[in-house]
């Protein structure tokens, strides 16, 4: 079921209960916690993408200004 589905089908069928509804609740929240948690993820493996860039590009830098340095 989509989340739309879902929230329509819990406030629809889950009125008049005072237990089990917490099933369509739970379900949401994970499916939020599991779109968070892919969304950090996502950015985690890019700020490791920048930093294996700013890394190569510092040791560049260093060689660089080393060979100046002796000239």
């Amino acid at each position: 079921m989509s989340e739309e589905e879902i929230i329509d089908y819990h406030d629809k069928h889950m009125i008049n209960y005072s237990y089990g509804g917490d099933f369509f609740v739970n379900e949401f929240y994970r499916r939020q916690q599991e779109k968070s948690t892919k969304a950090i993820e996502d950015m985690t493996k890019k700020m490791l993408d920048y930093t294996k860039i700013m890394t190569v590009l510092t040791v560049v830098n260093v060689i660089l200004v080393v060979v100046t340095m002796f000239k």
